[in-house]
């Protein structure tokens, strides 16, 4: 009698386990759909706890490859000075500021291939310090140097041998429309960006207002098993922007206007 007593008791907790397991996953009480704050995910991938490695795709044809980096200045700082030790026990690492970092190359023609590296540093709060952008392809350069600290602009193009250098005040740039008139054709191109990047509205809030970031819990289908993520949309001059990010903050998959997208290399091997 006792065995039967406990093998019932052991069938009646795996049903009931697998039961909740279930409903957790796939019942209507999940989280699935649900919308999360902008911030929170933002959150996640600033602490994610591995870098991502993403395929640049036009379509379904290979064209890049580039890396995703997040580092804290703190962090950074702590594994200088412990590099021949170990960190004390219960140690806890504050983070000073955020280096948001992404490089990598990506064929624009099939005999041109253009080479980038961006770097964004934040605050603690968020608010950004600085950022910085090289990209080039022989024999034509671009820099863009920006500093939230002397509300300045710097751009530099180079080609053939010859350079354009000229720097612009956050003032100046509030009026685009005369700043590119006044600044000549190659500028032109880039300047749209860089006036997204200074405009008034500072901090991580600010900027997904401004570009109406939405966030949502959603799946996605990897290898055999479909496992949570965070859908994150925006609407950018009329084209849907999706970024979808797992639950500890890596970078997935980026979905761009025209065709392009941004897919972790992890999905190569399902």
């Amino acid at each position: 009698m006792g065995s039967r007593i406990f093998f019932s008791a052991v069938c009646a907790f795996w049903v009931t386990m697998n039961y909740l397991l279930w409903r957790s996953e796939f019942d209507g009480g999940s989280n699935i759909g649900a919308l999360t704050p902008v911030k929170v995910v933002w959150n996640k991938i600033l602490t994610a706890p591995d870098n991502s490695s993403l395929e640049i795709f036009d379509h379904e044809r290979r064209i890049g490859f580039c890396h995703w980096t997040v580092t804290s200045g703190e962090a950074a700082a702590a594994n200088r000075r412990l590099d021949a030790d170990y960190a004390p026990d219960g140690a806890v690492v504050t983070p000073t500021a955020y280096a948001l970092s992404l490089d990598g190359n990506v064929a624009l023609a099939a005999s041109n291939r253009v080479r980038f590296d961006a770097r964004l540093t934040l605050a603690t709060n968020q608010d950004w310090r600085s950022f910085h952008l090289r990209a080039g392809s022989k024999p034509t350069a671009l820099e863009i140097e920006a500093s939230a600290a002397s509300r300045q602009v710097r751009l530099g193009i180079e080609e053939y041998g010859a350079r354009f250098d000229r720097s612009f005040t956050f003032e100046q740039l509030a009026n685009p429309q005369a700043l590119l008139e006044d600044a000549a054709g190659p500028a032109a191109a880039v300047f749209p960006g860089v006036v997204g990047l200074t405009g008034g509205t500072n901090g991580v809030e600010g900027l997904a207002s401004a570009l109406r970031w939405r966030a949502q819990e959603d799946h996605m289908q990897f290898g055999h098993s479909r496992v949570r993520v965070y859908r994150m949309e925006a609407d950018w001059m009329g084209r849907r922007v999706r970024v979808f990010v797992s639950l500890v903050g890596e970078i997935l998959w980026v979905d761009l206007p025209g065709g392009v997208t941004f897919r972790n290399e992890a999905f190569d091997h399902f």
